[in-house]
């Protein structure tokens, strides 16, 4: 499966667990299909095509400088002849190889549109459809010569298209409907009239399916002559690829990590899972062990987001919480029943949550120094179950603690509010300032702090302690520094770029450790999750592709 932001991902069992293959290629994948077991490409925007030869283990980009194409161009869809000879459709053309992607030849010059769907139905007649002018070209010799179709009755664009012999085919529409010629694509006829765009057809035999916007699942049993809406499903995220197994179960997959199944030979469909974090943020998560945990963040609508988990990220629940507005950002165990789940609340102080059942359930924590006052918490620290720091950030915060276990409160220096918290024991402890490029610390349990000021204009979004001696903390414009003097002096460890910021440092010992955060790419509009790993004091970092 592909998909956004250069995403690959890849299942051995079924599709119940899938692993992530990193391209580098912050794109939008368009197509991927196989050929047999280990050939296969993948499609994108501005004339991306990666190829493998060993089952998708990895990955080549081809150079596809060489098409004559225009470099924003993209490519829709692929068609095997055999292991070498491929037809690729897009940029206003239709290229074929004969040495499986090596060299290419334009098939069709003057092309207007570009080409969307490509099909053949033997070795020697194909067709394919254009974006613009709802066209239908057609070869009767391979793909050596096209020749556009007349009278076709379609109304939109042509998203799916299948054909059973060299005359009898049928192709799924933008505008909801589903098309059907007898006659080798000269005329078409409409068997289906819906209301939202149709996006893939998937046949076995007689037997076939179609998907599209809004959860749309449609049945034929009849070789497209005729078609019926499957019960089951509700749902309004689209629905984009269909796949039918022998048996006649289906799957369906589309936005959102939506994935449909069919348990009863495609009789009914349901949703198997829903994995909401592809248009959804979510950017906290705490583990109480391998097996338990929370992750969370908001909703597009700026409503809260919150997953729990007991088999290891296997599957996930939704847990629920009383104040609907909050935008999750950490979790935080305490043990393994009593969690703090922290956020940010645009509407109110009620931003710190505390669950007594590992989770299923939270109850508001008011701390005194935030009532009537906008609230965003960013870390808990504790030491046993009793003694517990929370920081935030905002006018007049500061890290508040309890030594009842939350129970209740005292709060802290209210000039000392940041964005993350590390304390190296109950008493000694450091907190990032944010703007200003500052850090904070404490050696009297977050009664009081002192600024221990860092020489850059940035602000500090991230600090941890490696030893009580030896403190990293990183921030905007990726910089990282470390002190090995607890505080006295800082050495600048690595100078980033305007794109990328740091939120989360987390160090083991003094050499080693991850700094968490993000890289915006202005040419997308996207942020992508960026790490870094040292493991010699900060004098290299490693980039982790997360």
């Amino acid at each position: 499966m592909v998909g956004d932001r250069g995403k690959i991902l890849h299942t051995t069992d079924g599709g119940h667990t899938w692993d992530h293959k990193y391209t580098g290629v912050d794109k939008l994948f368009n197509r991927i299909k196989f050929y047999n077991q280990d050939v296969g490409v993948i499609l994108g925007p501005d004339l991306t095509m990666f190829v493998t030869h060993n089952g998708g283990a990895s990955w080549e980009l081809l150079n596809t400088s060489a098409f004559g194409l225009e470099d924003q161009n993209d490519f829709y869809d692929i068609h095997f002849i055999s292991a070498d000879t491929w037809f690729v459709a897009g940029a206003a053309s239709i290229l074929k190889t004969t040495d499986g992607g090596l060299t290419w030849v334009n098939m069709v010059q003057n092309l207007f549109n570009n080409a969307q769907v490509i099909k053949f139905s033997g070795m020697q007649n194909g067709f394919f459809t254009t974006n613009g002018a709802y066209s239908l070209y057609k070869s009767i010799d391979g793909g050596n010569s096209w020749n556009l179709s007349l009278n076709l009755s379609i109304t939109s664009v042509a998203n799916a298209m299948h054909f059973f012999d060299d005359n009898t085919g049928m192709l799924a529409l933008t505008d909801g409907s589903i098309v059907r010629t007898t006659d080798a694509g000269g005329t078409f006829t409409p068997v289906y009239t819906g209301t939202v765009s149709l996006n893939d057809l998937a046949f076995n035999g007689q037997t076939g399916y179609c998907a599209g916007a809004d959860g749309t699942v449609l049945k034929s049993s009849d070789g497209g002559l005729s078609w019926v809406a499957v019960n089951g499903l509700a749902t309004t995220y689209d629905l984009f690829a269909a796949h039918i197994t022998s048996g006649n179960n289906v799957e369906f997959y589309g936005e959102s990590g939506l994935r449909v199944r069919s348990s009863d030979g495609g009789g009914s469909v349901f949703c198997e899972s829903e994995w909401p974090i592809e248009k959804n943020a979510l950017v906290g998560a705490g583990f109480y062990d391998e097996d338990m945990g929370i992750v969370g963040g908001a909703t597009t609508a700026a409503t809260g987001l919150m997953l729990r988990t007991s088999d290891g990220g296997n599957s996930w629940k939704s847990t629920s919480f009383p104040v609907a507005s909050v935008s999750f950002t950490n979790f935080h165990f305490i043990m393994a029943e009593k969690v703090f789940a922290l956020g940010a609340n645009s509407n109110g102080p009620e931003a710190l949550f505390l669950s007594a059942d590992s989770g299923k359930t939270f109850s508001t924590v008011n701390l005194p120094v935030m009532t009537g006052q906008f609230v965003e918490y960013n870390n808990v620290v504790n030491f046993g179950s009793d003694t517990i720091f929370v920081a935030g950030n905002g006018a007049a915060y500061g890290v508040s603690r309890s030594y009842d276990g939350g129970k209740t409160w005292i709060s802290g220096d209210p000039n000392a509010g940041g964005y993350d918290l590390s304390m190296f024991n109950s008493q000694n402890g450091y907190v990032a300032s944010g703007s200003g490029g500052g850090v904070n610390f404490t050696n009297d349990g977050a009664a009081t702090f002192a600024l221990s000021a860092i020489s850059t204009p940035q602000g500090i979004g991230a600090v941890d302690h490696g030893t009580s001696e030896t403190v990293y903390a990183a921030g905007d414009w990726g910089i990282v520094f470390k002190t090995i003097d607890g505080g006295n002096s800082w050495n600048s460890m690595r100078t980033g770029t305007t794109d990328e910021n740091f939120r989360k440092a987390i160090f083991s010992d003094a050499n080693t450790g991850f700094i968490a955060g993000s890289k915006f790419f202005q040419s997308t509009g996207y942020a992508i999750p960026y790490i870094l790993f040292t493991n010699d004091g900060g004098a290299t970092f490693q980039q982790i592709n997360a």
